[in-house]
């Protein structure tokens, strides 16, 4: 039992850990556990079970314990923290018909402090104000960075949060130095509001914008990926080709490796229609010929109200 639960930030569900099937449950282990940053991530993720969960990690040992091509994985299991603390609370479910079940509502109310569940009796991941949860075959460790990175938005300090992620949270993007200009905030509605669209869609673009602009057909395959996932984005028009005054304004200065690397940033979401814009730029084969740091990144040159 570990006493330190500003660690326990991601629960991993009592479901996870099916003593009739062990290899399942490793598996599923090490789909949790696939991160450079190791198991409990320095205390950053700080992945913990439940009472209940325990009980069926034993279990699990009980079972497959003996078996020698597993032996290390199983017992290892034991060195997940457990956690009760939270006998007793209640957890109010959001309005979300998609939303926590009885049974995982009981189990997550064990720690206060969580900001994710991960199950594998879930079918669909579901993100509401009250909680984050994954089925365990696509939870990915970025998920958790990503909650807690969200719980620090109310500071506004959002240059700083988004930096912090990169590599961890949003693995996939590359920041531009002086990526990020306040003049976002002139866009019209409440700041923790534009805040919280920012970095929504900046999540969309990590997880997206490379494999779409790999698969897609044309502009209207990519521009409809993005719709598919509230995200309306858009490269600038043939009429704003034709100013090159304009067009330079979208030239951005990337370090790459030991490099400086000028990119046309066009591509934009809209964070709202009169305003707040990112700017982004998804690498050619040729560029990631040049620079093989970049593969299968994006990167964000401006996040501003408008180049």
């Amino acid at each position: 039992m570990i006493d330190s639960h500003s660690e326990h930030l991601t629960l991993i569900s009592s479901s996870v850990f099916n003593a009739e099937n062990v290899v399942e449950t490793l598996e599923s282990i090490e789909q949790i556990y696939g991160s450079e940053y190791g198991p409990y991530d320095k205390g950053e993720v700080g992945f913990y079970v439940s009472q209940i969960g325990y009980e069926n990690i034993e279990k699990v040992i009980d079972r497959g314990g003996s078996d020698r091509d597993y032996e290390h994985l199983v017992y290892s299991l034991l060195n997940i923290p457990s956690c009760c603390e939270g006998k007793g609370v209640n957890f109010s479910k959001c309005n979300d018909a998609g939303c926590l079940d009885i049974n995982e509502i009981d189990e997550y109310s064990s720690c206060k402090g969580s900001l994710v569940c991960i199950s594998s009796a879930r079918d669909a991941a579901h993100e509401c104000e009250g909680v984050a949860a994954y089925p365990v075959k696509q939870y990915t460790e970025k998920y958790s960075h990503r909650r807690i990175i969200q719980q620090k938005l109310d500071g506004l300090n959002i240059e700083d949060s988004l930096l912090n992620g990169v590599g961890k949270a949003f693995m996939n993007i590359v920041f531009a130095n002086g990526f990020f200009n306040g003049d976002v905030f002139e866009a019209s509605g409440d700041k923790h509001e534009i805040c919280k669209k920012v970095y929504s869609h900046i999540c969309v673009i990590d997880d997206y914008a490379s494999k779409t602009w790999a698969e897609a057909k044309g502009l209207t395959d990519i521009i409809n990926t993005f719709n598919s996932y509230n995200v309306t984005v858009s490269p600038e028009s043939s009429n704003r080709h034709k100013d090159k005054k304009y067009m330079r304004r979208r030239n951005i200065l990337f370090r790459i490796g030991e490099s400086d690397v000028v990119f046309q940033c066009e591509w934009h979401s809209k964070i709202t229609g009169n305003g707040g814009r990112i700017y982004f730029y998804v690498p050619s084969p040729t560029d990631v010929s040049g620079y093989p740091e970049i593969r299968e990144k994006v990167l964000i040159g401006k996040i501003c109200h408008h180049l």
